[in-house]
């Protein structure tokens, strides 16, 4: 049965993927320009259609991922809004379904950094979030039985803290309460780690509210304590996250300030 052109079309994207891959400078220049050239609305078409299609290779489904966010990064005005209503919610619906789908981990971080780009570009200048399903879809994934989307969750909301828009206020102690019972998992040190990470972007991202760092100092100790568990992981990320709070919001760690130094004094000794 012979191809439609829409199918010949994805075809020959999946090779300028391949290309764009290629350790030949000439042939990935090549594909640079070609891809380039595409129209940005074709551009999201190919690249969804690609990270959706678990049959094509992995590197490819990546590319496709980490071009589709630097699209909505570089050009959303461009691109998202000249989409009709319903391609809009055909890309935002599929988006969350491909994150539920996907088993792939690292893979599946890739969709979530989309998802958060998206967020980002879809809360307006009054701070409403033009996209309520993204927000029930973190609710839902966080208490879920299945790690993989609560790591989902975690990673979108550590990616854009400011997904809440102007209902942050409402959702306060929800937030609170999904952070702390993330960072009480001893089962999976990957959620203790991510909402750790999670909490401290979330401080950062709200360093001048005093009320609220007040309100969320009792975290502190879930993300000190997430610190010296990754440090015996040689994983760094949350030590990060604890580094960026005392250059940006020093006042946060002032309730614990003991327990904080002797973290650092252990940290550069290095007894891990």
């Amino acid at each position: 049965m012979a191809a439609t052109a829409a199918e010949q079309e994805q075809q020959q994207f999946y090779l300028l993927l391949g290309n764009l891959l290629s350790p030949d400078n000439a042939v990935r220049k090549q594909a640079e320009e070609t891809y380039e050239n595409i129209p940005g609305q074709s551009k999201i078409t190919f690249l969804l259609q690609a990270i959706r299609n678990t049959a094509a290779a992995e590197e490819a489904r990546q590319m496709a991922a980490v071009l589709l966010r630097r699209l909505l990064s570089s050009a959303f005005e461009e691109v998202y809004p000249a989409l009709s209503p319903d391609d809009q919610a055909s890309i935002k619906s599929g988006l969350l379904l491909i994150i539920q789908l996907e088993t792939q981990s690292s893979m599946r971080k890739k969709i979530c950094d989309i998802v958060a780009e998206l967020a980002r570009n879809l809360i307006d200048e009054d701070g409403n979030n033009q996209w309520p399903e993204v927000l029930k879809f973190l609710f839902d994934s966080v208490s879920s039985q299945n790690v993989g989307l609560r790591e989902a969750a975690l990673h979108i909301f550590w990616n854009f803290p400011g997904i809440f828009g102007n209902q942050q206020q409402h959702y306060l102690e929800v937030i609170k309460r999904m952070l702390v019972q993330c960072m009480q998992d001893q089962e999976h040190p990957s959620i203790k780690t991510l909402s750790a990470r999670a909490a401290a972007a979330f401080v950062l991202a709200n360093e001048h509210n005093l009320p609220l760092l007040k309100h969320f100092a009792d975290l502190l100790p879930g993300i000190l304590q997430a610190v010296n568990d990754s440090c015996y992981q040689n994983d760094d990320s949350v030590l990060k996250s604890l580094v960026e709070i005392a250059d940006s919001v020093p006042k946060y760690l002032r309730p614990h300030l003991e327990p904080t130094l002797q973290l650092s004094l252990k940290v550069k000794l290095g007894i891990f």
